[in-house]
């Protein structure tokens, strides 16, 4: 998993941080859960409504697969998953996943 300890927008724009990924010693590195949420005490809407963009959460899927030796993002975790793009963004990510496993069978 990715850290979730992001306390701002731009904790979360900087891949090279916000990418690293949290392996335990006897986990496979087959799963990525991107977590994709501001932690402040209390989830704030503006902050996911900043961050469920379209194109923040496409360059981050992409940043994080790329950086970490093209493992596929599994699961993205977010809060308000209804602000934003989140729900087009995964079901076109699952579609386009869907179709290229598809190709490979």
């Amino acid at each position: 998993a990715t850290p979730f300890a992001f306390s701002s927008v731009n904790d979360i724009l900087d891949f090279p941080k916000s990418c690293l990924l949290y392996i335990e010693e006897e986990s496979s590195r087959s799963f990525l859960n991107l977590n994709h949420f501001i932690a402040n005490s209390i989830p704030d809407q503006r902050n996911a409504i900043a961050i469920n963009t379209e194109e923040i959460i496409k360059n981050r899927v992409s940043a994080c697969s790329e950086m970490n030796d093209r493992i596929n993002v599994n699961f993205i975790t977010v809060d308000f998953w209804n602000s934003g793009d989140v729900l087009d963004i995964v079901n076109a990510y699952n579609k386009a996943r869907s179709k290229a496993l598809r190709r490979t069978l």
